[in-house]
């Protein structure tokens, strides 16, 4: 990444005229291959960053877990709203570290087996998440 940065160069195209040539000396250029696999590493480093605990996350034939990853779809999974807060907020503060943001207005929480928990929405940063009753993750559809 270094080598190419170094010897990277961009020009802006509108209306076919091109504009002059300037260095590039961040990130990867659009439709860039390593572009996917060097937000993957990144994302991967964040949650390695994030606190293990052995009690966190639900227990699943004898293994603990507490989120599902994919690409860069984030689950999270608590077995109650102070723990899953405490996830959310110790991911949001490793994101940060790495430069990364939540999106708040695409990010969602759902409880299962309630549909009714509007008053304990999670937030970050005092912004408050939206609760839904179903999603899909992985072309499944989970649903409360």
């Amino acid at each position: 990444m270094k080598n190419k940065c170094e010897q990277s160069q961009s020009a802006v195209r509108v209306e076919g005229e091109l504009g002059d040539w300037f260095r590039t000396t961040r990130g990867t250029k659009q439709r860039d291959p390593i572009s996917p696999t060097s937000f993957i590493a990144y994302l991967e480093r964040m949650m390695e960053g994030m606190k293990e605990e052995n009690e966190i996350g639900i227990k699943i034939q004898g293994r603990r877990i507490n989120n599902l990853r994919s690409a860069d779809d984030i689950d999270l999974i608590e077995e109650n709203r102070e723990r899953l807060q405490e996830s959310l907020t110790q991911m949001t503060e490793a994101g940060e570290k790495a430069g990364l943001e939540i999106n708040i207005s695409k990010t969602k929480t759902m409880v299962n087996g309630r549909k009714d928990t509007e008053e304990e929405q999670l937030s970050v940063k005092d912004k408050k998440i939206e609760n839904i009753t179903e999603f899909v993750f992985l072309d499944s559809l989970l649903s409360c």
